[in-house]
């Protein structure tokens, strides 16, 4: 493996090898890139199988079956990954669509040493040759835990519409090898690797007479823009071909041993470098500077589609994983079931609680305390319907007594309050918040009601909302979990598009209603008032955004 470019801003980087299947005429190599058109080819697919290293902005994953869309994402440092990749003809746009799977992706270094493999098998579905087995691995030598392996059964492997039956069809005799850097972006010494990288590639024959070795290996070198830089060198014996490829470039801008940020020097981001200057962000090393920058673009690519206006606050260059680990509750884990379903309910219209059953906005400040102030929070608008003045409730009190309930969803802490401590829970004022655990104790005065239970309502199979609303008028505010890396740089809107699984974080469900058209629920978070709208978010009340599914209500 080369050494890094000296810039790695703006490129798409592939080194990959490829085996396809076909003829010259139906089966040429094309690398899908994106932001490339290509001329649609008459009723022309494609299929290759490939082990690529990727850095840059590149194609590194996909939706997975049955669509199998591409992803793309930025990299700052080598990775590299097992690809199956096909193209099929569009007859309705008159384009090639695009579809790929991923093995595991894993990180690299330069000067490792990569190795790929790719075998045909029966197929693992039971069936014969006819539709097998695609297996291929890429892997770093010397490091077995570092092998990324993919399986495709029966693979899409028609050459043309409607000639798909099988291995067997006439065109599948040829096959091709290849064994390319592909570098977009990349015009100057500073983008290209460093010289001395060396490609070795070995093809063995299965049988004597099974194939015949090509003697001549070519480049590519794009439009005659690049200078001749790939020295190619092939021998082989009855059994065994050796093809090697060494990469000399121009020499790069040599790297500073100690690098000083220039934290206000331009780039060809201007949206980059106004945020770097205005949160005074500096950063060690221009490897560290580029991984950001793509962290960055990431993040804006991501709140553009999340719907909703967003800022570029401090976590702007943090990935979502980062953010997480600072923001969150870390895992909601479920626990015992103690709140039983709510009745099936009509209600509908909308709603908004605050000030009525819902207290100022909290800040839950450097602490994963979600939890406990969405069940606090969901008591204090229980009071109101009791009959009560609007109280702030203690959650500092079920942090402290409860140990079980940390981190939890809202069963156990609800088990907690009425199982153990007969209903009771203090006020703020008289247990105030203060975010680590400690000593439980039990002051008086607590607040002037006793809460009996809970509820849990749950969305339909349809994602529709509805059943969330029903409750929602009928029972009041409620605390949920979702998953916080959807309001990472939110600033206020509906959020639209931001479908997840995992819950990591508890909000309070506060109102209802619509705005553009779109139906959108109203929480409360507990990172004080400044974040979002006041405090609080709105997000659409159908498809099940932020991972949002079932909610608790105190009773």
């Amino acid at each position: 493996m080369p050494a890094y470019p000296a810039a790695i801003d703006g490129i798409t980087y592939y080194m990959w090898t490829d085996v396809f299947f076909g003829d010259a005429g139906d089966g040429r190599m094309n690398q899908f890139v994106p932001r490339v058109r290509r001329r649609p080819r008459a009723r022309a697919s494609l299929t290759t199988n490939r082990r690529q290293l990727l850095l840059g902005s590149v194609l590194d994953s996909s939706s997975g079956a049955p669509e199998y869309s591409p992803h793309w994402h930025s990299h700052a440092t080598y990775v590299f990954a097992a690809h199956y990749f096909f193209e099929l003809f569009n007859e309705t746009t008159n384009e090639t669509d695009a579809h790929a799977a991923y093995g595991d992706l894993f990180p690299a270094e330069p000067g490792e040493t990569l190795w790929t493999s790719f075998a045909l098998s029966p197929g693992g579905d039971g069936e014969d040759l006819k539709s097998p087995r695609w297996t291929l691995q890429m892997g770093v030598v010397g490091d077995a835990a570092r092998t990324s392996t993919l399986s495709i059964d029966r693979p899409y492997m028609g050459l043309r519409l409607h000639q798909t039956e099988s291995w067997a069809e006439p065109a599948y005799k040829n096959m091709c090898l290849n064994a390319c850097w592909e570098l977009y972006g990349a015009d100057d010494a500073a983008h290209l690797p460093s010289s001395g990288a060396n490609y070795e590639l070995s093809v063995t024959k299965p049988r004597p007479d099974a194939f015949d070795f090509a003697p001549r290996w070519d480049q590519d070198e794009g439009k005659g823009v690049c200078p001749r830089t790939v020295a190619i060198e092939e021998s082989h014996d009855e059994a065994t071909q050796s093809v090697s490829w060494n990469i000399s470039v121009d020499p790069s801008p040599p790297r500073s041993a100690s690098w000083n940020d220039p934290l206000h020097s331009q780039s060809a981001d201007p949206l980059w470098d106004a945020w770097r200057r205005t949160r005074s962000r500096v950063y060690a090393s221009p490897r560290e500077a580029a991984a950001r920058r793509g962290v960055f673009f990431d993040n804006v690519a991501r709140y553009e589609l999340r719907g909703g206006a967003y800022e570029l606050d401090e976590y702007a260059d943090w990935t979502a994983e980062e953010f997480r680990a600072a923001r969150s509750c870390a895992a909601i884990t479920s626990g015992a079931a103690f709140c039983p379903d709510a009745a099936p309910s009509n209600s509908t219209g909308s709603a908004d609680f605050r000030g009525s059953q819902v207290t100022p906005v909290k800040d839950q400040g450097a602490f994963g305390t979600c939890w406990s102030f969405g069940f606090a929070e969901t008591l204090e608008g229980l009071g109101v319907r009791l009959g009560h003045e609007l109280t702030n409730v203690s959650n500092q009190m079920v942090i402290d007594c409860c140990p079980a309930c940390r981190g939890s969803g809202q069963d156990a802490s609800y088990d907690w309050v009425v199982s153990q401590n007969q209903g009771r829970i203090a006020t703020m004022d008289s247990y105030p918040y203060a975010g680590d655990p400690g000593q439980c104790k039990h002051p008086a005065p607590s607040v002037p009601f006793v809460v009996s239970g809970c509820v849990r309502s749950r969305d339909d199979a349809d994602e529709s909302g509805a059943p969330l609303l029903a409750a929602l008028i009928d029972h009041g505010p409620a605390a949920f979990g979702i998953d916080a890396t959807c309001l990472q740089g939110y600033k206020s809107g509906v959020i639209t598009n931001c479908t997840t699984t995992g819950i990591d974080h508890e909000v309070l469900l506060v109102g209802a209603g619509v705005e553009a058209g779109v139906p959108y629920f109203l929480a409360k978070n507990s990172w004080g008032a400044k974040w979002g709208e006041d405090g609080y978010f709105r997000f659409q009340q159908a498809g099940r955004q932020l991972g949002f599914g079932s909610a608790v209500h105190a009773v």
